[in-house]
């Protein structure tokens, strides 16, 4: 191997280690929850380490600006979730068995499957929230309240669908939304076998394929 073939292979045999170091330095975990960098200054929760034990999602952590929820797991007791989170990512909280939570007022967009399965019976939408994923709140089966922010613009296919069905009754607030406007999925309320009176808001212009299928 001649000088100059050295030096290529040296070279690219360091920007290999580079970056296998900065992929493993991509996470970091403090107190069981593992962070991930998504830019500059902020990290997002990528996983939860611990079972069966509370949790607090805090507003900063190592210096960086905690943004983003993007997973956690389904065996956590509770959480607490600090002011600065802007996104629930898909599938966050999937079948978590935490009888209650409180999203705070930072929140703009909650993902698809965000909540799927979760066992609250009440959930109250921030003001700041613009949209509702896909299938967000879908097999919520002993939701019996959601409080819907006045900023809610888009509320993705099935958000809802079979949301309630084990609860006696499934009631929707959509509290003071003037005539802002509201675009939903097929399918919203689909199975909400408990849904037994609704009002909609002024600002629906469109009731899309089988919103209210399978209700009384």
């Amino acid at each position: 191997m001649n000088n100059w073939t050295k030096l290529v292979t040296g070279i690219v045999l360091s920007l290999v280690t580079c970056m296998q170091t900065w992929a493993d330095d991509d996470t970091f975990t403090v107190d069981g929850i593992v962070y991930r960098i998504i830019g500059a200054g902020q990290v997002e929760v990528a996983s939860v380490e611990p079972y069966y034990v509370p949790i607090t999602i805090p507003a900063t952590v190592n210096n960086y600006q905690v943004v983003a929820i993007a997973g956690t797991n389904p065996y956590i007791t509770s959480v607490t979730i600090s002011e600065g989170i802007e996104r629930i990512g898909r599938y966050a909280f999937n079948g978590s068995s935490i009888p209650s939570i409180t999203l705070p007022n930072s929140l703009k967009t909650i993902e698809q499957s965000a909540f799927d399965g979760c066992k609250f019976t009440s959930i109250t939408i921030p003001e700041n929230v613009e949209t509702i994923g896909l299938s967000a709140f879908q097999n919520c089966k002993k939701l019996q309240d959601v409080y819907m922010g006045s900023s809610v613009t888009s509320i993705g296919e099935s958000a809802f669908y079979q949301a309630g069905c084990e609860s006696e009754e499934l009631r929707i607030h959509w509290g003071n939304r003037g005539n802002t406007p509201l675009t939903w999925g097929g399918n919203l309320f689909y199975g909400c076998t408990s849904l037994k009176n609704i009002t909609i808001p002024s600002g629906v212009t469109e009731i899309q394929n089988r919103t209210f299928g399978n209700c009384p």
